[in-house]
């Protein structure tokens, strides 16, 4: 018995569930399955900043379009942010609503009344009217 060798038992249970490998980058050679090259990545930076000028063009355009009058009312965010406010308000009528003018001689809505061919008992009576 003195010959006997230890028996290594390998306890692992069939429900256990076993974790794929995963591929890692080589951080020595600087190549790995997750990395983009520079110039892909500048190109696509590029794009992007492309595109953020093209939609700035677009809500400065739609600005332009809003009467003066109401341009304090858009409010300040982004330009996507800003083309969606626009959007809704334009749609909703708010810039397109007549900005009426206050007259403080007569009130809105009353037609003026021409005293001058009327007889006395009918301008009379009109002042009661009111």
């Amino acid at each position: 018995m003195e010959d006997a060798q230890p028996v290594i038992a390998d306890v692992k249970s069939e429900d256990t569930p076993v974790a794929p490998v995963q591929a890692t980058p080589d951080l020595a050679t600087g190549k790995g399955d997750q990395m983009v090259p520079k110039q892909r990545l500048d190109q696509v930076i590029q794009q992007r900043k492309d595109a953020l000028a093209v939609v700035k063009g677009v809500a400065d355009e739609l600005i332009l379009d809003v009467p003066e009058a109401y341009r304090d009312l858009i409010p300040e965010m982004d330009s996507a942010a800003q083309i969606i406010w626009i959007r809704k308000a334009q749609k909703s009528g708010i810039f397109t609503k007549e900005v009426q003018s206050l007259d403080t001689e007569r009130p809105a809505g009353k037609k003026v009344v021409d005293y001058s061919k009327m007889k006395p008992t009918t301008m009379i009576s009109a002042g009661y009217n009111k």
